[in-house]
């Protein structure tokens, strides 16, 4: 998490942001500290903050912990349908993992292989050079789809460290990735297949620099181990994390406003109750503190990073499969497609396939 300590302010999205007021007995609030978001970040600002000596609440809209990790435990094979793969770059969440005694195991990749599907058309990749459905340019026809976006990139990053992309000198306008593609070559037929390689539904919406950021912790994990998947779901981890804390996980809490002043900040919920702190942490992402009322504002910039900030959406369909075809017709396990379904992809994970 970065953290940006904010006066007598309450904001969330990607940074921790603290809202101080004057001293007041601690009698009379509910809690030193009101965390808003029981996700990784929540539950992990509420550790280090009852670690601190402060007395905390955490307030949960949901009716389970864990934000954007959740593993459908009452389904068959536990599926995960949020964040699920623990990277070697991921140093808190393996340090909660090992602190929590939870198993993992290796993300079984290796036999991973994908077919395509594109315009309605089922082919193996080594097809794809070749196909009458293949009008990209020709410097370009022979690159697989899954790696058409990485065809365009500089080759480096170009950033000598993982924190270089918030240097100040890279404060200034930055190329969206669909002017960066046009300038590197890419045509009508090739902007279409890149946009679904992309993080953001557009990409006029996407940074090159942060493609580049990307690019540069792919670089530094090089060699640094592999991906693991948590024995009994990902959701094992906020679970152990929420039920560790002394101070109370409120769930069903929806917060719609933060007010602050000289006394107290007080956070009030769509269902009427209210609860009083010395300090707020906001851990929700953009997409949910734009509806939620600030008082006092924000600071311009920040109002406005919050308003603007674009999401992508994604939908997952779990299937349970009968038989495995691609053994029968060689094409691979998983799928690529140009259609609505996106990828197909044939995971095993610790429960099952």
């Amino acid at each position: 998490m970065n953290r940006v300590r904010l006066s007598r302010r309450a904001a969330g999205a990607v940074t921790l942001a603290v809202s101080a007021c004057a001293s007041t007995a601690r009698t009379t609030l509910d809690a030193d500290v009101i965390v808003i978001g029981a996700g990784l970040s929540g539950l992990m600002a509420a550790q280090i903050l009852e670690d601190s000596g402060l007395r905390v609440k955490v307030l949960e809209a949901n009716t389970r912990v864990g934000g954007r990790v959740r593993t459908l435990l009452d389904r068959p094979e536990t599926p995960e349908s949020g964040g699920s793969e623990v990277g070697p770059l991921y140093a808190r969440v393996i340090d909660q993992i090992e602190k929590f005694g939870l198993k993992q195991e290796p993300w079984k990749v290796d036999g991973l292989s994908f077919a395509l599907n594109v315009q309605g058309t089922l082919m193996a990749p080594k097809d794809w050079p070749t196909s009458s459905l293949n009008r990209l340019p020709q410097p370009l026809k022979r690159t697989p789809l899954p790696a058409l976006n990485a065809a365009l990139l500089p080759k480096a990053s170009g950033l000598a460290e993982l924190d270089s992309w918030l240097e100040e000198a890279r404060q200034g306008p930055d190329p969206s990735l669909r002017n960066h593609y046009a300038a590197a070559g890419a045509d009508t037929e090739a902007m279409r297949y890149l946009s679904l390689l992309a993080q953001a539904d557009d990409l006029s919406d996407e940074s090159l620099l942060w493609a580049r950021r990307g690019q540069k912790l792919l670089e530094w994990s090089r060699g640094r181990g592999s991906f693991t998947h948590i024995v009994g779901g990902m959701s094992r981890l906020p679970m152990a994390m929420a039920a560790a804390l002394k101070g109370d996980v409120i769930m069903g809490r929806e917060v719609r406003a933060i007010d602050s002043d000289d006394t107290a900040v007080s956070v009030a919920c769509a269902d009427g109750t209210r609860f009083r702190a010395r300090f707020a942490v906001c851990t929700v992402p953009a997409s949910i503190l734009r509806s939620i009322a600030i008082s006092p504002a924000l600071p311009s910039l920040q109002s406005e990073a919050i308003t603007a900030i674009p999401y992508g959406q994604s939908t997952s369909v779990f299937f349970a499969i009968k038989r495995r075809f691609w053994e029968d017709d060689g094409l691979g396990s998983s799928l690529w497609t140009d259609g609505a379904a996106g990828r197909a992809y044939f995971w095993e994970i610790p429960g099952g396939t």
